[in-house]
């Protein structure tokens, strides 16, 4: 996407919902997840920054946070990088 592109599209804010358009096993046990705002925003973020995601459990939900694994010169998706407990 050409930053002309960008530049009609918003960036993603927090409060909006993401979908999880691809899981990537690492190694065993750690797996990257990406993910993409279905309004088709765009992340605007540093290396080194964090995401915490509200995530849906049996009873209920919890929140984690997550570094960002993704470059920041890719705005159309954000992934993290998680190992199993």
């Amino acid at each position: 996407m050409s930053a002309a592109s960008l530049s009609r599209t918003a960036a993603w804010k927090d409060s909006e919902p993401l979908e999880c358009v691809m899981v990537v096993p690492e190694a065993p046990n750690v797996a990257t997840f990406a993910f993409r705002a279905p309004s088709g925003a765009w992340f605007d973020y540093l290396p080194g920054q964090f995401l915490t995601l509200e995530l849906p459990v049996p009873g209920g939900s919890v929140w984690r946070t997550y570094t960002i694994s993704s470059s920041p010169s890719r705005p159309l998706s954000i992934s993290v990088t998680v190992k199993a407990q």
